[in-house]
C-alpha cells in the first residue's frame, strides 16, 4: 500500500516547524500581552512627533522605567513587568527601525513648512 503524501508546510511553520495552531495561539497571546501590559515603543510613537523620533527610543524609555521601578519598588513583581516591557520594546523597536530612520527625512522633504513651524 503506498504511503500518503505529507501535507506541505506553510510559511512560518516551514521555518519554525511544529503545529500551526500552537503558533497562532502563541502569537495571539503575545499580542494580548503587549496590549494589556503596554509597550513603551507604542507609547513613545504615539506621543512623540515624527520629527523627533530616534532609533530605539521605546527601549530607552523602558530602561528608564525599569530603573525607576527598581529604585522605588512598591509592588511585588513590578520590576519583572518592566523587564518584560523592555524585551517587548526591544523587539518592536527593531521592527519599526526603518520607520524611525526614514520618517523624519520624508517629513522634512515632503513638508518643509513643518520644519519652520508653519502648519
Amino acid at each position: 500500500m503506498p504511503m500518503p503524501m505529507p501535507m506541505p508546510m506553510l510559511g512560518y511553520e516551514m521555518i519554525l516547524g511544529g503545529n500551526m495552531v500552537h503558533k497562532t495561539q502563541t502569537i495571539l497571546i503575545l499580542i494580548l500581552y503587549m496590549s494589556v501590559m503596554g509597550c513603551s515603543t507604542i507609547k513613545v510613537h504615539i506621543d512623540t512627533p515624527t520629527r523627533q523620533l530616534i532609533p530605539y527610543q521605546g527601549t530607552y524609555h523602558s530602561v528608564e522605567l525599569a530603573q525607576d521601578s527598581l529604585a522605588n519598588y512598591q509592588m511585588y513583581g513590578e520590576f519583572q513587568l518592566q523587564i518584560n516591557n523592555l524585551i517587548s520594546s526591544l523587539l518592536l523597536d527593531t521592527v519599526v527601525l526603518p520607520y524611525d530612520l526614514l520618517a523624519p527625512i520624508i517629513v522634512s522633504t515632503c513638508h518643509p513648512d513643518i520644519e519652520n513651524g508653519v502648519k
